[in-house]
C-alpha cells in the first residue's frame, strides 16, 4: 500500500484559505514554502495564482505542527500514528485486472523521534555459516537429569 499527500491543490472558491491558516507562519503558505532548488521554485511561482498549500497535518510528540521544511528530517525513521482514507483503483479487465490501493494521509503524531541512521549492510557482506544456528531451536527439548 502506498501513502500519499498532495501538497499544493487547486486555488477555488470553496477552499480559500481560513482564518486560522492565515494566522500560520510564512512557511506553510507559498511565499515561505520550502523548496530545494531554483527550478521547483521557479516552478512554485507559476502556480501561486492558481493553487494553495495544503501541508501535512503532522505533529510533534508534544504536539506542535511540524514545519514543511522538518518533514525530512522528523518523519522518516519515526513510530508514528498515522490517519489516512483509503482509495482503490481497478486497473485492466477481469480476470486479469489488478488492484492499487493508496492511503491519502490525514493526520500524523510522532510517538517516538527517529534515530540517528545506522549504516546499511550490504546483504552480500553478511557471514554464511556452514550450519543453521537456528536448527537447535527446532529439535525436541531433552529431559534435564534429575539429582535426588
Amino acid at each position: 500500500m502506498m501513502f500519499r499527500h498532495a501538497v499544493f491543490e487547486p486555488l477555488m472558491d470553496a477552499n480559500v484559505y481560513m482564518e486560522d491558516e492565515l494566522a500560520l507562519a510564512s512557511q506553510y503558505c507559498m511565499e515561505g514554502w520550502c523548496v530545494g532548488s531554483t527550478a521547483a521554485r521557479t516552478a512554485l511561482n507559476t502556480i501561486r495564482e492558481s493553487h494553495r498549500t495544503r501541508p501535512l497535518q503532522a505533529y510533534d510528540m508534544h504536539g506542535a505542527l511540524i514545519p514543511p521544511s522538518e518533514y525530512v528530517q522528523k518523519l522518516p525513521g519515526a513510530v508514528v500514528v498515522v490517519c489516512f482514507n483509503v482509495a482503490v483503483y481497478v486497473f485492466g479487465q477481469v480476470p486479469k485486472h489488478r488492484h492499487r490501493f493508496v492511503g491519502d494521509v490525514t493526520y500524523i503524531h510522532v510517538l517516538v523521534p527517529p534515530t540517528a541512521p545506522s549504516a546499511p549492510v550490504s546483504p552480500c557482506k553478511r557471514n554464511v555459516h556452514a550450519h543453521d544456528s537456528f536448527a537447535v531451536l527446532l529439535e525436541p527439548l531433552k529431559k534435564a537429569a534429575r539429582y535426588y
